[in-house]
């Protein structure tokens, strides 16, 4: 019983002193929630201010972006409308050069058709003049001839006068014979001696004139075999010449379509080694894209993780100083140096994306020199491969005049071997002289307008390279104002730093008299904590998903550029294809063109060795008869001195027989004279045969020498014709096609424009409420008394 007052005493004690405890507890916690309010009204306006600096820093990044980027696209517009424009004057002025180089293909087509025409025109009035002088030539010898015929005529009626004259003198010479029958035995016989002598060299001289009269005939078929042989040579070279040049024209015609295809596959070449650059700087833009997404990914991730690790201290810090409220002072110091290095870690990842931001621009800087670099470059290349390609063919030219002046040479010592003379060499040489003037003024013309064609380019690409240092200069200018803008935010970021570093050196001092609160504080500094965890985290997200969308939309815009620059590579490369087609068509024109001239080049020589073998036959005809006549002539000298033979030998025999009878003697002398008589008359037939023989030979002589003089007129009119066609021909092949306007390049586009979302306003946080976590220690005092009352054993 007393043990059971005695508990009963001391519980009553121990629930007094329980009691006590309490209520003086209750008077701390009332005066640790007044403190503990003061505090929280503090850190209400301390997160307010931040809030509002940090959304006005926030805006200011945003407003800084959003004039960056529409500085940017405007640039790149401007820059866009200078080369349209660029291009649309180089078009103009392409156009410009083609139309004049065709307007003066078409006035030099025109110059040098009219001057075939005059030459052709020169030609045929110096071919009619040559027709005109060979008829009358052929005219005055047939007149000759005619002549020449009468003449022999009257001979003719001559002798035959003389041949009757000669039968009266016999007669009368018989009479007297009868009365001098010895002196004129005597004389007879010495007479018919001196004729017998006489006939006797006669027929020798007869015989020599026939022997030489057949030699000369074998060596004039020899010369006329010579001739025809030489002229038909001659055709034959002229021929073979034909073909070669043939050749030669067609084996050029190959070298240039050769130098076309050359040309395409170079074109084609570069267009590919150009998308494929486009290619590679597409690739280089995607990944520099993906980099800066995969950074600010990471970026995120260690802000994420910083926000985490920052909340997990929070709770530490809030467990540590629950577990030990002596050390809540030292703890609240130790929360503000984490606090501010909390701040010095942001402030340190601040420099670091600042840096990264540093580089972003350097490495921007540096891609886009790197492609104005290339891009100067390469239109150094192209002047040099056009300045190349301008004195290849300048060269070629050059070889071609040299040519073109050896081939006159040439022709002309070819024409000057043959040795023909008067108007139709002269003629000839100048046709040839004046087809080496045309070629000779149509490449000077040619080289002229390359001249003009590569200066012009030469222009542009210059333009082209100062247009391109201009813009490597603005790009430097631009980097270096990002780079200064960038400056300027790391600036602020520092001034921000600090004052946040005084803000919390300056809360330490007021921590010493909070150390009551802490439970209470913690607990709501958790929770705002993960608050704006979540909140950060958030906003985290969203701006990786932001920076997702963007980088989606970026490689699907070089995609379609990437597709864009493939048809135009495609266009360009058809385009080479299309020229190479028509460099064929050029070609094969060319070559059946030059093939036609030879064709009717050899037509002609065919033409003019057919005359040459007719004039042979015909001149071998005329040889044969003009020996058939001389040989008639002789062996009727001979026949004649036969028949004088056989008259010596009957007048001697007559002579010896009749010496005796006058009478028998004088009618043989009187015989003999008929006899003579009768062969006179038949001598003048036969010479009147012959006349009327050579009359009709100088007829056919005549008709056929017109024919053939009017053949040869009609030979040279179609040589002179061809010839106008040839040049024609080849002043044909230098017009040029008419000019069209080259289509017109796209128009520039307005770049689509960034959309920069504004930061979120700062909301306001719920005001402190006084005493909202508080808690009366008493009563749990009396109720800890009571329960041990309760445990109390009576």
């Amino acid at each position: 019983m007393a043990a059971a007052l005695i508990g009963f005493g001391a519980t009553l004690l121990s629930g007094g002193i329980s009691m006590y405890a309490g209520a003086k507890q209750d008077s701390a916690n009332k005066k640790a929630v007044g403190e503990q309010y003061k505090y929280d009204k503090e850190k209400y306006k301390y997160d307010a201010n931040r809030a509002q600096d940090q959304y006005i820093f926030n805006q200011n990044e945003v407003n800084i972006a959003r004039a960056n980027n529409e500085s940017g696209l405007k640039y790149r517009e401007a820059l866009d409308d200078e080369n349209y424009t660029a291009q649309m004057e180089q078009r103009r002025d392409n156009y410009s050069a083609q139309r004049n180089a065709y307007k003066q293909s078409e006035k030099d087509f025109a110059d040098y058709t009219d001057l075939n025409s005059r030459i052709r025109t020169n030609a045929e009035l110096q071919t009619q003049n040559k027709l005109s002088e060979n008829l009358t030539s052929l005219d005055y010898a047939n007149q000759g001839q005619k002549v020449q015929e009468l003449q022999a005529a009257l001979g003719l009626k001559v002798q035959q006068k003389t041949n009757n004259a000669a039968l009266r003198s016999g007669k009368r010479d018989a009479n007297l014979a009868q009365k001098v029958n010895n002196r004129q035995f005597n004389q007879t016989t010495r007479e018919l001696n001196r004729q017998q002598n006489y006939t006797d060299s006669s027929r020798r001289e007869a015989n020599r004139l026939k022997n030489i009269a057949g030699r000369e005939y074998t060596t004039d078929k020899a010369l006329n075999t010579l001739s025809r042989d030489r002229q038909i040579s001659a055709l034959n070279q002229d021929s073979a010449l034909n073909s070669l040049a043939a050749s030669q024209s067609n084996e050029n015609a190959e070298d240039a379509f050769g130098d076309a295809s050359l040309l395409v596959s170079q074109n084609q070449d570069e267009l590919r080694s150009v998308y494929a650059n486009q290619q590679l700087q597409n690739d280089f833009s995607d990944e520099n894209a993906t980099i800066q997404r995969n950074a600010a990914r990471l970026n995120n991730n260690q802000a994420k993780n910083i926000n985490i690790l920052n909340q997990s201290k929070t709770n530490n810090q809030i467990e540590s100083e629950r577990l030990n409220l002596t050390l809540e002072t030292i703890e609240r110091k130790a929360g503000q140096a984490d606090s501010r290095v909390d701040l010095t870690d942001q402030f340190s990842t601040q420099k670091v994306e600042f840096a990264q931001s540093i580089d972003d621009l350097t490495d921007q800087e540096r891609y886009q020199l790197f492609e104005q670099d290339t891009n100067i470059e390469n239109l150094s290349g192209d002047l040099k491969t056009l300045k190349i390609q301008h004195d290849t063919d300048m060269s070629a030219r050059r070889f071609e005049q040299e040519g073109a002046r050896l081939a006159a040479l040439e022709a002309e010592g070819n024409l000057s071997a043959q040795g023909r003379r008067g108007a139709s060499a002269a003629r000839s040489i100048a046709t040839v002289l004046a087809a080496a003037g045309r070629q000779q003024a149509q490449l000077a013309d040619s080289i002229l307008r390359g001249t003009t064609l590569f200066d012009q380019q030469k222009l542009n690409l210059e333009g082209k390279s100062e247009r391109a240092i201009a813009l490597k200069e603005l790009y430097k200018a631009s980097t270096q104002r990002k780079t200064g803008d960038v400056a300027e935010i790391e600036q602020r970021r520092l001034v921000d730093f600090n004052r946040e570093t005084g803000q919390s050196l300056a809360a330490d001092t007021r921590t010493d008299n909070r150390v009551t609160r802490l439970n209470n504080k913690f607990d709501a500094q958790k929770t705002l904590a993960e608050t704006e965890k979540t909140l950060r985290n958030q906003q985290l997200d969203d701006q990786t998903t932001l920076r997702d969308q963007e980088l989606a939309k970026r490689l699907s815009q070089t995609k379609r550029l990437e597709s864009q620059q493939l048809k135009d590579r495609d266009r360009k490369i058809e385009d080479q294809n299309e020229n190479l087609e028509r460099a064929r068509l050029d070609k094969e024109r060319s070559i059946r063109q030059t093939n036609a001239t030879r064709d009717l080049k050899n037509t002609y020589n065919k033409s003019q060795k057919t005359d040459v073998r007719s004039e042979f036959k015909l001149n071998n005809k005329k040889l044969k008869q003009g020996n058939q006549r001389l040989m008639a002539s002789l062996n009727a000298n001979l026949r004649k001195l036969g028949i004088d033979d056989k008259s010596i030998k009957n007048q001697r025999t007559a002579a010896t027989e009749n010496f005796k009878s006058a009478q028998t003697r004088a009618a043989n002398d009187y015989k003999d004279v008929v006899s003579e008589w009768n062969i006179g008359n038949k001598e003048i037939k036969n010479a009147s045969k012959i006349n009327t023989f050579n009359k009709k030979l100088r007829k056919n002589e005549y008709k056929s020498s017109k024919k053939s003089a009017r053949k040869d007129a009609r030979a040279n009119m179609k040589g002179i014709a061809i010839n106008e066609y040839s040049a024609n021909l080849t002043a044909d092949k230098q017009r040029l096609p008419k000019p069209e306007m080259a289509p017109k390049p796209p128009k520039p586009i307005n770049y689509p424009r960034t959309f920069f979302q504004d930061p979120m306003a700062p909301v306001a946080a719920p005001k402190p409420i006084k005493g909202v976590a508080n808690s009366s220690n008493m009563l749990g005092g009396l109720a800890r008394g009571i329960g041990n009352l309760a445990s109390i054993d009576i």
